[in-house]
């Protein structure tokens, strides 16, 4: 019996030898030793049971169809009221900015540690986007038209447009920083738990201009224009899950990711109001400035659902490219801090919009594991 107890200790001392476990690989001890499907995140995807013994690397490019949308954009209301009663007449609709589909980008590099079930991965993504917006609507002495959403509540005698412009410019820059292990629950499901850091960079431009009043109206401006600025900064901790349904014999797989962060941001934002009044034989034009800096913690959640494909290759078959396309979305929890006056009595009085940003669209990877 001591015999038999003593050759099975023996022999388990050898079976978790690597010396022994790598005597018949190739020279390259880099080599992996049984190559086999594409596993979760690109950093095993080309063995099944064993451990390198070196370090290797992950990069991966990502072309991105996205559109950026934002509450509290409101530039206009397009009044249908035709009566004389003006005050009891307001039918409108709200006019905001058209949101258009934009191309970006996104690059990652990753580190993957000798044991394999660690890695470290940078994520760094763009996104800018530009959109203009034009409205015009039916003016009448008795009020319809476009009446201005960021205007002064019973400024000027509730001034009225024929035509409306707004210009939103966006400046989205995110860096991820994750340290990942890799756990592989079957053949054909694995998992990948990550923790780190997020930073972001969020600039926005918001420029709106309104023109052609009614005619015969006292008061009542000929130009009114908004500057609105709203800048953000900052980094929190970010934790997520990402997740890989390997299809069997053909290198397919589902893809399924989620994330969410919570980042302390410094919001600088600024509102700049002039308006163009004519009065008699002369012109007055009217200003208001006002500027906030305050800091404030955002939440945001991160999604991915999508498919990938990819094949090892090499001599040793020691490298592996894949493709992925997925449906992305970004959800930013109240960006939108632009300011608005709200009382004419009390100077300086105001509302911030407290309005949420979402990125959703396409996005189609190459990776490549070296």
């Amino acid at each position: 019996m001591r015999k038999f107890l003593f050759l099975i200790i023996v022999t388990s001392l050898f079976a978790n030898d690597e010396s022994v476990y790598y005597k018949d690989l190739p020279d390259s001890t880099c080599s992996r030793c049984i190559p086999e499907y594409a596993v979760l995140h690109s950093s095993i995807p080309c063995v099944k049971s064993c451990h390198t013994q070196c370090w290797e690397g992950n990069f991966t490019a990502s072309f991105l169809v996205w559109q950026a949308k934002e509450d509290g954009l409101i530039f206009a209301i397009n009044n249908k009221g035709q009566t004389s009663t003006f005050d009891l007449n307001l039918r409108g609709n709200n006019v905001q900015p058209d949101f258009k589909w934009k191309p970006a980008f996104k690059a990652a590099l990753g580190i993957i540690f000798p044991d394999r079930d660690w890695d470290l991965l940078a994520e760094y993504t763009r996104y800018y986007s530009h959109m203009n917006t034009y409205s015009r609507a039916s003016v009448f002495g008795s009020g319809a038209g476009l009446l201005p959403a960021w205007d002064i509540p019973g400024f000027l005698n509730s001034p009225v447009f024929e035509t409306a412009d707004s210009h939103w410019h966006l400046k989205f820059n995110a860096a991820d920083l994750s340290l990942g292990h890799n756990f592989m629950v079957s053949e054909h499901l694995s998992f990948r738990f990550h923790g780190g850091l997020k930073g972001l960079i969020i600039d926005q431009r918001y420029l709106i201009n309104y023109n052609l009043p009614p005619p015969g109206l006292e008061n009542q401006p000929f130009f009114m224009q908004f500057q609105l600025h709203n800048d953000s900064r900052g980094m929190g901790p970010r934790v997520g899950v990402e997740s890989k349904w390997r299809f069997p014999d053909n290198g397919g797989h589902v893809l399924a990711n989620v994330a969410g962060a919570i980042a302390l941001q410094q919001f600088r934002h600024s509102f700049h109001e002039q308006d163009f009044t004519v009065q008699g034989s002369g012109s007055l034009v009217e200003n208001a400035k006002v500027t906030h800096k305050v800091w404030l913690f955002r939440p945001c959640l991160e999604m991915l659902l999508g498919y990938g494909w990819g094949f090892c290759f090499g001599c040793d078959r020691n490298y592996y490219f894949g493709m992925k396309f997925a449906y992305e979305a970004q959800f930013f929890w109240q960006q939108n801090l632009l300011y608005r006056l709200t009382e004419v009595n009390v100077w300086g009085q105001g509302v911030q919009y407290q309005g949420d940003l979402v990125l959703h669209g396409g996005t189609m990877s190459f990776e490549f594991n070296f």
